[in-house]
């Protein structure tokens, strides 16, 4: 790696390094193992991180790098083919690699969960496959660190709009993956249903296209 390199352009290089063998299970280590383990020092990302800041300062930095090393891993899952056409279209743009790591640094050092780097490899590797654009990239990164992961993975395999609590439908309508509508009950469950005429219509969510979008390419 050339002395150039920075974190941003380092983590680009890394998750595209078609020769990465990532062993080590971060679900097995304590924080302090992981600051710890010579292995990741091999890897371009966590060989600069850790010598920017010398050693890793609070846990806070640490939990950090442990995002990034399990974010790295999911995507290891993508197809080379993709990898390498998205390299052929962006390998000599160095300010894209650039845009493209900032963007990921940041959304993985605001996303409370290990767990959500799952869903960010997914929406990275959509993006690399053109199932997604870049404004996407970006909505769908935003929607998976305010969003509940519980919602999610029940959002994920929701079959009918019954399958979810109100609330729960209410909180994925705020995020943009369900639209809300007034729908009349007649028309719901027939004349035969007798109602009051002070509340003849139901608020109902149905699935929006962001939604759709969603539960296809990151939510799998």
């Amino acid at each position: 790696m050339s002395k150039n390199s920075n974190l941003e352009i380092s983590l680009f290089e890394t998750i595209t390094d078609k020769s990465l063998n990532l062993g080590v299970d971060i679900a097995e280590l304590t924080i302090d193992q992981f600051i710890e383990n010579d292995l990741l020092k091999e890897i371009p990302f966590f060989s600069i991180f850790y010598k920017s800041i010398k050693t890793v300062q609070g846990i806070r930095d640490a939990l950090f790098a442990m995002k990034v090393y399990k974010f790295i891993k999911e995507f290891e899952q993508i197809k080379p083919k993709d990898k390498e056409e998205f390299l052929e279209k962006i390998t000599s743009d160095r300010k894209e690699k650039t845009k493209i790591g900032q963007t990921l640094i940041m959304i993985l050092d605001k996303i409370d969960e290990l767990d959500k780097t799952h869903f960010i490899a997914n929406i990275f590797a959509a993006y690399l496959k053109t199932e997604i654009s870049k404004s996407e990239l970006t909505q769908f990164c935003s929607i998976i660190e305010k969003a509940f992961i519980d919602d999610l993975l029940l959002f994920s395999k929701m079959e009918k709009n019954d399958d979810l609590p109100k609330e729960i439908q209410a909180n994925l309508s705020s995020l943009g993956l369900m639209t809300p509508i007034i729908m009349d009950i007649k028309s719901m469950y027939g004349d035969s249903v007798i109602i009051d005429d002070n509340n003849k219509n139901m608020l109902v969510y149905v699935i929006s296209k962001m939604g759709m979008k969603m539960r296809k390419h990151i939510l799998k």
